[in-house]
């Protein structure tokens, strides 16, 4: 539980609660929080969606605090976040990997589209955009970028998991950055790292986050954009 921003823009942990793994049992959580912080601003939470959902609508019944914001990770899963939320949409905001996967003036989220209308009749009426749907589909082109690479190069090895594997994260981090579809995704690197062109050791995949937040509707609406 945080409060508000200080000047130096760091914010203050007034309270830090826990639940049991693999359950929704957040009742002591909740009066935990409601006990150490019962003014506080913003809850960041990292948990499932069912657990999640349990808990903001319990603390928002005992604090009854109309400006708390709620903050999760994209762990939750939106669609399933939003569903277990029931009726409950206020200030609640979720942070994801990809962007809007309705956007499809984004030229990936078209390229998507395009190969979702291309699958079979049945697969295409099960499918939905979804910020999971195009993470997978990102996931998916570039591990074919990935082993394209591999099999034009040293076609031997995609029979070979041993060496595959070895060549797969070999070939990954000397790609550096790999754009697929206007989107850029791989290895980076910094002052603080290796050089940009020898990709990054940190593993991070993206430079992007993007701020989602519920709307009455239920769907996610994409506030802003952080790069870093």
């Amino acid at each position: 539980a945080l409060q508000e921003f200080h000047d130096s823009h760091v914010v203050e942990i007034v309270s830090r609660v826990n639940y049991e793994r693999n359950t929704t049992d957040v009742g002591a959580a909740v009066d935990q929080l409601v006990a150490e912080a019962p003014d506080v601003d913003a809850v960041v939470m990292a948990g499932t969606s069912e657990a999640c959902a349990k808990f903001i609508q319990k603390t928002n019944a005992q604090l009854q605090h109309a400006e708390l914001a709620f903050f999760n990770v994209s762990f939750v899963g939106n669609e399933a976040f939003s569903r277990a939320l029931k009726s409950t949409y206020k200030n609640i905001y979720v942070t994801q990997c990809v962007p809007d996967p309705t956007d499809t003036s984004l030229q990936v989220v078209q390229e998507c589209a395009d190969d979702a209308d291309a699958l079979d009749e049945f697969v295409r009426s099960t499918l939905r955009p979804s910020f999971a749907f195009l993470e997978g589909y990102l996931t998916g082109r570039l591990i074919t970028h990935i082993l394209g690479i591999i099999g034009r190069e040293n076609p031997e090895l995609l029979l070979d998991y041993g060496g595959l594997r070895e060549a797969f994260l070999d070939t990954l981090y000397t790609q550096g950055i790999v754009s697929l579809g206007g989107f850029r995704i791989g290895p980076y690197g910094d002052e603080l790292c290796a050089p940009l062109s020898a990709g990054c050791p940190c593993n991070q995949g993206i430079r992007n986050i993007y701020m989602t937040q519920l709307q009455p509707d239920k769907t996610w609406r994409v506030l802003t954009q952080y790069t870093y």
